[in-house]
Order: C-alpha cells, then sequence, then structure tokens
C-alpha cells in the first residue's frame, strides 16, 4: 500500500474574471463530472460502507466470524481504492458546462476544466497513509482511514472581466466569487466560494483582465457510531453535476467624467499615464505604483492590503476613501473633489491626527494646503504654498518649494 495517496497537483497561477456570458464550449461533458468513473466510486463508496459497518461489530464482539469478515470486507476495500487511483488519471481533463450568472461583470474564456480527483478526509484534506513493517497492520491501518474517506474533485475555469470592478471592503466573504453546481432541471446540488489566489477583492480590476478560478466539490459520508448497517451511506454529490454557474456579487465601478483624473494619480498631484512616482526625501524615499487606469498598486513596494490589512472602502469610481491600519479604526481616509484630485486627507493613528484640506483654482490647479494637527504634541495650524514650480511634459510638478523647502520627485510613465 502506498504511503500516502496519489495526487496530481493543480499547478495555478489565478488571476479574475468578466461579464455576463454562458458556457465556452458545446462539447463540455453533460454525464456528470466523472462519467463512468462513477461505477468505481460507488464500488469504493459500497465496500467502504461495509467495512465502517462490520469494524462496529468487531469492536462490540471479537468473534473469529466476525474478524474474518471484517479482514476480508478490509481487503476489498484496499483493492477497490487501488483500482480507482489507477482509474482517475483517465478522467482528469474532463469539462462541464460553465456560465456565468445574470448581470455578473464576467465572461467564460475555458470552462471548469477536472484537474484532480481525489479521496480525502471529510475537509478535504489529502490522507496520508502509514508504513508499518507489519503489513496487517498496515492494511487495518489505512482501511480505516479509507472508510470515512470522500471524493473531491478540483477544477480550474479561465475567466475575463466585462467591466471595470471596484474593489469590497475586506472581510465580506458573501462578496467572494461563488459557484453553484446544478443537476438535473438546474437544480442546486452544491455552492461553495472559488479559490482564486491572485485575486486582492479589496482592489479594483479593469475590464480586460482575466483570473484562473478553482471550484472544489466534495461528496458526504455518513457513518454514525453504532448505528445500523443500514444506516451507513453517502450522499454523491459529483456525479449529479450537469453544470456550474458562476456568480459575483460585485460593483461596477462607475466612469469619471471627461477631464477628470481617474483612478487614485489626485490623491498625489498626479495625472497621464503615470506607472511610478517617487518622492525624494532626505530621509528616505516614498514610492508609488499605479496601473494603466491609475489606480493605486504599492506603496514602497507593499501592496494596498498590506498598507491597510484592516480592510479598504472605495467609492462608486472605485477609489479608495477609506484605509484601515488596524481593527481599532485607526487609518486614513480620502475625499475627492470635480477634478478628481483629493480635497481632503485625514490621517489618524490613536491620538495622533492630521488633516489636509486642499484649494484649488477654477482650472483644478493646486494653489494651497491647509494643515491641522491634533494630538498632545501638535503644531499649530498652517498653510503652505507653493512657488517655483517646474512640471514635465504631461503637467505634473518634479521641482516646486514649500514655504521655500526644495520638493523633488520622479515619474515614470506608460509607454
Amino acid at each position: 500500500m502506498r504511503k500516502s495517496i496519489l495526487s496530481f497537483s493543480v499547478a495555478c497561477a489565478v488571476a479574475l474574471l468578466t461579464a455576463c456570458g454562458g458556457s465556452s464550449n458545446g462539447e463540455s461533458t453533460t454525464d456528470g463530472l466523472l462519467g463512468k468513473l462513477d461505477e468505481q466510486v460507488q464500488d469504493f463508496y459500497a465496500k467502504s460502507n461495509a467495512f465502517a459497518a462490520i469494524q462496529q461489530r468487531v469492536y462490540q464482539n471479537e468473534g473469529d466470524k466476525d474478524m474474518d469478515k471484517a479482514r476480508k470486507l478490509r481487503d476489498e476495500l484496499l483493492a477497490a481504492f487501488d483500482k480507482l487511483e489507477v482509474e482517475k488519471a483517465n478522467y482528469l481533463d474532463r469539462e462541464i458546462v460553465t456560465d456565468v450568472n445574470e448581470g455578473v461583470p464576467m465572461k467564460v474564456v475555458s470552462p471548469f476544466q477536472v484537474t484532480n480527483i481525489e479521496l480525502t478526509n471529510d475537509t478535504g484534506k489529502s490522507l496520508e497513509f502509514v508504513d508499518d513493517p507489519d503489513e496487517d497492520r498496515q492494511k487495518w491501518l489505512n482501511a480505516m482511514k479509507l472508510e470515512n474517506a470522500v471524493l473531491t474533485t478540483t477544477l480550474m475555469a479561465e475567466v475575463e472581466l466585462t467591466e471595470d470592478v471596484r474593489g469590497q471592503r475586506r472581510g465580506n466573504i458573501e462578496h467572494f466569487i461563488e459557484f453553484w453546481a446544478l443537476g438535473e432541471a438546474d437544480s442546486v446540488l452544491y455552492t461553495g466560494y472559488c479559490r482564486c489566489q491572485d485575486l486582492d477583492y479589496s482592489q479594483s480590476y479593469p475590464a480586460g483582465t482575466h483570473f484562473m478560478l478553482i471550484a472544489e466539490v466534495r461528496d458526504i459520508c455518513n457513518h454514525p457510531y453504532n448505528a445500523p448497517e443500514e444506516d451507513f451511506n453517502y450522499v454523491c454529490k459529483t456525479n449529479k453535476v450537469q453544470k456550474l454557474v458562476l456568480n459575483w456579487e460585485v460593483g461596477t465601478t462607475a466612469k469619471v467624467g471627461a477631464g477628470t483624473v481617474p483612478g487614485e494619480l489626485g490623491l498625489f498631484e498626479l495625472q497621464g499615464p503615470v506607472k511610478k512616482c517617487t518622492v525624494i526625501n532626505e530621509w528616505g524615499n516614498v514610492v508609488r505604483t499605479f496601473d494603466e487606469k491609475g489606480f493605486w498598486l504599492t506603496h514602497d513596494g507593499k501592496k494596498l492590503s498590506e498598507v491597510y490589512p484592516a480592510g479598504i472602502e472605495r467609492d462608486e469610481y472605485g477609489r479608495i476613501v477609506k484605509g484601515l491600519t488596524d481593527t481599532e479604526g485607526n487609518g486614513e481616509d480620502y475625499t475627492y473633489n470635480k477634478f478628481g484630485k483629493v480635497a481632503k486627507y485625514n490621517c489618524h493613528i490613536y491620538d495622533s491626527i492630521e488633516e489636509d484640506v486642499y484649494t484649488y483654482d477654477d482650472n483644478g490647479n493646486l494653489l494651497k494646503k491647509h494643515v491641522e494637527m491634533g494630538g498632545m504634541d501638535a503644531e499649530e495650524p498652517y498653510d503652505e504654498t507653493y512657488t517655483d514650480i517646474v512640471t514635465d511634459e504631461h503637467g505634473n510638478w518634479t521641482s516646486r518649494k514649500a514655504d521655500g523647502t526644495v520638493q523633488k520627485r520622479k515619474i515614470e510613465y506608460y509607454n
């Protein structure tokens, strides 16, 4: 017997989704996820039921008759497992019809495809068999692991976003990407959340973004302790699945008006196709990066979900309006004006408080920043005005004086 159950690894790079759509492949299977492999699965389950039932009788009465029968059923269960392990390799890569729920901003690029078929425990964890020098004892221990094993089928699909979507506050599990496994007459057999390791739900994503989604369908084992044999059964969902439907309760991003700075560039007095902005300071530079839609990606190499680990809130345009650094409410708030530029910034970390209010002319040019501090060692309020402003070809300042102090920054752009 193997030391551990064979597992076909799922190599995945994950990305994201797109809008309303249907199944993408008319040749996808309609005879269930497993097809004829289900015969081997049902044979394994029958052997498992019988072995589990005899085990209970053995515990209560260790007679030779029950022990002989238990040993025979044990060997049949191990043989059924070995046969299933061999046969399952022929059923990988099977496609299942994949749809997207109406109104969801994504489409299917590649339908769900079986990537792994494995017997696991009831939580989906791989079984690990013992390697005992006593062959008979090894068989007993391995069979006892198998008597509660269930089939877990892993599938992967590729989707594409059809609209810009805005980020969600972290922790709202009801807003994760969901899949519905449907049977005959579109009856719902199973629901679950897709895994998507490269998707950060707090971030906004533009239309056209691709993601790889992973779904798992798992049967259920019922072997109640001290129950009659007829009560032993499996709830077999897997091969009844005829279709998978994706659902995502995500908000799409509204479009900013003409002349409005897109994304979050306006928070940092930026415009145009900015890729990276480095503020040059004597005590250490500050580096921020942005995507091609102008949304803030990183701060000194950290993703926003790392900068604000307690959550991010966004407006209807997908722009950050609140970032929380902890669960006690500490963090930063942002307010935008009609130009898409920062109107007010508030930082509140315990008793250290700062609020900046920005004033612009009618053309959206910054005139001054009013700063008010709070806390025990707070400075008096003051205004910061700017002179000797040097700008680049995109109208972004690269050098200026703030009340006589020189400020510099370096800006890189997308081609």
